[in-house]
């Protein structure tokens, strides 16, 4: 079917105007952010930023997202797989007891728990520290990956396996060499979803630092 050039044109116009529309709030803060100050002459202030930069402490806060980042979406990674593939591939005894247990994570809000979760973690002298304010993200995090990679190894092809073990491989192996791969896509959605949750988490950092 050919799209006429009238039809084509509307929708670059139509996709230009909700780009403007999502980006209009980025550009206000942009030149908000290079604005005067109070009490100074008109005109482009990029030492802003480097005011920012410096009084602000915004270096050190930029790294510490960083490290709480990569220890949440690592320890998540490795964790998730390990369990999505145990729940996902292998039948033994409680496993749906157990899965479901896992399933709290996504049903509790972090709300319900913060608090007492701050006094047990000063109770052991963590606060203030990055595994304070990581952990929980991960607990959260192997909630959901748990239950995405489940459904993701659950759908392969179970001669996938079986023909790692014909050939010798054990779990271990079959599942590095054979199901991680087959699952790429499903295990970057998972790193994504969690780098973003992550980044974005305030509460808990607000609440243990």
């Amino acid at each position: 079917m050919r799209v006429s050039r009238a039809e084509t044109t509307l929708n670059y116009v139509i996709l230009l105007g909700f780009a403007l529309f999502a980006l209009t709030p980025v550009l206000t803060i942009l030149l908000t952010s290079v604005s005067a100050p109070l009490g100074e002459p008109d005109g482009l202030y990029l030492s802003n930023f480097v005011e920012a930069w410096t009084v602000g402490g915004f270096g050190r806060s930029l790294g510490n997202s960083v490290v709480v980042a990569a220890i949440v979406v690592g320890l998540s990674l490795v964790l998730s797989v390990l369990a999505g593939y145990a729940f996902g591939t292998m039948r033994f005894r409680g496993s749906t007891a157990l899965f479901y247990l896992f399933l709290l994570g996504l049903m509790i809000p972090a709300e319900a728990t913060i608090i007492p979760l701050f006094f047990d973690l000063r109770t052991l002298g963590l606060t203030d520290t990055y595994i304070a304010i990581a952990m929980p993200q991960v607990a959260q995090s192997i909630a959901f990956g748990t239950f995405w990679l489940r459904a993701q190894f659950r759908a392969m092809p179970t001669s996938f396996v079986e023909a790692a073990a014909l050939d010798g491989a054990g779990p271990l192996q079959a599942l590095v060499k054979i199901l991680v791969p087959a699952s790429r896509p499903a295990i970057v959605t998972m790193l994504v979803l969690v780098f973003m949750w992550t980044w974005n988490e305030f509460l808990i950092a607000l609440i243990m630092a």
